[in-house]
């Protein structure tokens, strides 16, 4: 199986390229800028960017699943997830690469989704706070809803590299305000989603145990 990994430089991003190396798959590991990985056996390095949807063409030949790291965090435009979505389904769609599991925060809601009283309150002060970045998770979501891709996004509260990483659970139910989670476990869960597929067109919120 061949998987491509986009953001593969970043904190989660090299952390789901380690953990794939263990595997038998075969990685492509898309990088903007230098790159910080170190080298696998089962692991392949593509110069490219996001914005590029001819990068994207080249990037997505011959694999089967791919995985999104990315974020927008630390960016400029604060738009990638979002553009990245935009450019890569539509290739994705055509190519016959069906699977993509991606990542964003918890407080990204996704269409017609039922909200409690906790939500209907955070919600807001993100937005407020965060404008662009909770646009820019939610538009994804949006365009990933909208598509014919078999689609799970994990929904992620703060990241750290506080507890153990295999001490995770993934839920449809909103977290409290101000739980964290091991930035490995996110990885892991990421990877997890390659064989699962309990979550298939879904974004359930990842929970320590």
């Amino acid at each position: 199986m061949n998987i491509l990994v986009l953001g593969a430089n970043g904190k989660v991003g090299s952390l789901v390229v380690k953990e794939l190396s263990k595997t038998e798959y075969s990685i492509r590991a898309f990088i903007h800028g230098k790159n910080l990985l170190p080298e696998y056996k089962n692991v392949t390095f593509f110069q490219g960017d996001i914005y590029n949807q001819e990068s994207l063409r080249q990037a997505l030949k011959d694999i089967d699943i791919v995985i999104s790291c990315l974020g927008s965090w630390g960016t400029k435009r604060k738009d990638v997830l979002s553009v990245a979505m935009k450019n890569i389904i539509p290739l994705m769609e055509s190519t016959g690469c069906n699977r993509i599991i991606s990542l964003t925060g918890s407080e990204a809601q996704v269409k017609e989704e039922k909200i409690g009283i906790i939500q209907r309150l955070t919600h807001p002060i993100f937005k407020l706070l965060a404008g662009k970045i909770l646009f820019d998770g939610e538009e994804h979501l949006r365009l990933l809803q909208s598509s014919n891709l078999n689609w799970t996004v994990v929904r992620s509260p703060v990241m750290n590299n506080v507890g153990k990483p295999g001490k995770f659970q993934l839920k449809n139910k909103y977290p409290l305000p101000f739980r964290t989670i091991n930035r490995h476990s996110v990885a892991i869960s990421l990877v997890n989603q390659i064989e699962d597929e309990a979550f298939i067109n879904s974004a359930p919120y990842i929970f320590r145990k």
